[in-house]
C-alpha cells in the first residue's frame, strides 16, 4: 500500500458562474496503491455519479507500480446551489486509500443568473434596433420627399 503524498490537484474551475452554466473540472489524485477513489461534492453534497468520469489512463501504473486517477466532474448549476450558497460555490473533490481520505477545494463565485444577463442585454439590444428601424424609417422617408419635389 502506498498513499499519495500530497492532496489531490483540481484544475478548470473558473472564477466565476452563473445558473445554468456547466461546470468541467478535473480532478487528479496522483501516485498511489491502490489507485484512488475520487468523488466531487458541490457545496458538501456528494455528486451522483453519472456526473462525473473517470479518465482512463489510471488504468496503467507507473514503473513503481504506483497509480495516479483522474476523475471529470460535468454539472451544470442549479438556482438551489444560488439560494442555499449565499453567491458562493463550493467544489471539493476527495481522494482515499485504504480508508485514508486527502481532499482539496475551489471557491468560484456565482454571478447573475443567464436570464437575468439575458433580459438586461435584450433590452439594450431592443433599444438599439429599434432606433436604428428608426432612423432607416426617417432617411427613407426623407429620400422619398426630397425625390417628390425635384
Amino acid at each position: 500500500m502506498a498513499l499519495p503524498e500530497e492532496d489531490p490537484v483540481i484544475e478548470g474551475v473558473q472564477p466565476s458562474y452563473s445558473v445554468g452554466e456547466y461546470i468541467s473540472a478535473n480532478c487528479t489524485s496522483r501516485r498511489s496503491y491502490p489507485p484512488a477513489e475520487l468523488a466531487w461534492y458541490i457545496n458538501g453534497i456528494k455528486v451522483e455519479k453519472w456526473f462525473a468520469e473517470y479518465q482512463r489512463e489510471a488504468l496503467r501504473p507507473d514503473p513503481e507500480g504506483l497509480h495516479s486517477r483522474s476523475l471529470t466532474l460535468r454539472y451544470q448549476v442549479q438556482r438551489r446551489h444560488e439560494e442555499a450558497a449565499g453567491r458562493r460555490l463550493e467544489l471539493r473533490c476527495a481522494a482515499t486509500v485504504a480508508g485514508v481520505t486527502r481532499s482539496s477545494v475551489a471557491r468560484p463565485s456565482l454571478g447573475p443568473a443567464p436570464d437575468q444577463q439575458l433580459s438586461q442585454g435584450h433590452l439594450v439590444n431592443t433599444v438599439a434596433d429599434d432606433f436604428k428601424s428608426a432612423r432607416t424609417v426617417c432617411i427613407v422617408m426623407t429620400s422619398a420627399l426630397l425625390m417628390s419635389t425635384s
